[in-house]
């Protein structure tokens, strides 16, 4: 079956095959469409320097989850599940949030406990506070404070990738 293309000959949507190295299929997509850059700007007007840090230009191919866990080449897993397999089967651990260090994982968690966003720690700063490197949805890629991206930071959990697994 033909794929359908966009003006530019791009797909709407394609896949690519990602295993977590336990060998579980991690479900993405790839989409070619541009996001909304009103809702952008919107987000980098909200938090400004030197909070939060504008890394480049937006990307609809990947997600937070496709830059923490797949090399900025697709959008991975939205649901919990997935993530959390994705943790346990490459080797991470978690670690407490007064402990985190530069290279651990971070998720944002919503009210109820789900996995909103995802990113990783860059800089450890006073306080408790943090530096993170994500990408916000289909926007763009940030380095940010704890606290100063759209996310809710009231919830979240640390990971420290602590075993190598062999393929």
């Amino acid at each position: 079956m033909p794929r359908l293309l966009d003006s530019n000959g791009f797909p709407f949507e394609s896949h690519i095959t990602v295993h977590t190295r336990e060998g579980t299929s991690l479900e993405n997509v790839q989409s070619w469409v541009p996001s909304n850059p009103l809702r952008v700007k919107g987000l980098l007007d909200k938090f400004r320097p030197p909070a939060s840090t504008y890394l480049g230009s937006e990307s609809p191919v990947y997600n937070c989850h496709g830059l923490t866990f797949a090399s900025r080449r697709t959008a991975v897993g939205f649901k919990d599940q997935h993530l959390l397999t994705t943790l346990k089967d490459d080797g991470y651990t978690e670690v407490a949030e007064g402990k985190a260090q530069c290279g651990d994982v971070i998720f944002y968690l919503d009210g109820d406990g789900n996995i909103e966003h995802s990113g990783i720690v860059v800089q450890v700063l006073d306080f408790g506070d943090y530096r993170v490197w994500s990408k916000w949805g289909y926007g763009p890629e940030m380095d940010h404070r704890l606290a100063a991206c759209p996310y809710e930071a009231q919830y979240r959990k640390f990971y420290r990738l602590t075993k190598w697994t062999p393929l």
